[in-house]
């Protein structure tokens, strides 16, 4: 539905390209590979403590997204359509999966 081999039959890979997940957070290890996901720590905002930085993720949500987005292609498991992507990790969700943000944030 998006496309994907389309994109990587012309080289496609995300490469430069950095994506903000606004989610739960993003465990740095992919689950499904075991490998790391790029997250641009410096840029990423954990909205639930008001905090600069990249974020652990309680709920899972964020990193189950994060993995379609941009898990490594590393011939293990899956990868990610955008597997060469950067990612800004912005939690606005508690481990809960409940969250809000004001017009301020």
């Amino acid at each position: 539905m998006v496309n994907a081999a389309n994109l990587f039959a012309k080289n496609g890979n995300g490469s430069g390209v950095k994506v903000a997940v606004f989610d739960s957070g993003i465990n740095p290890v992919e689950a499904q590979t075991g490998s790391s996901i790029k997250i641009d720590t410096a840029d990423s905002y954990d909205y639930v403590t008001n905090a600069a930085g990249s974020s652990a993720d309680a709920n899972g949500h964020g990193t189950h997204i994060s993995g379609i987005i941009a898990a490594p292609k590393n011939d293990s498991g899956m990868h990610g359509i955008a597997y060469n992507a950067t990612l800004l990790n912005m939690r606005i969700t508690n481990a809960a999966g409940v969250g809000s943000i004001s017009d301020a944030q």
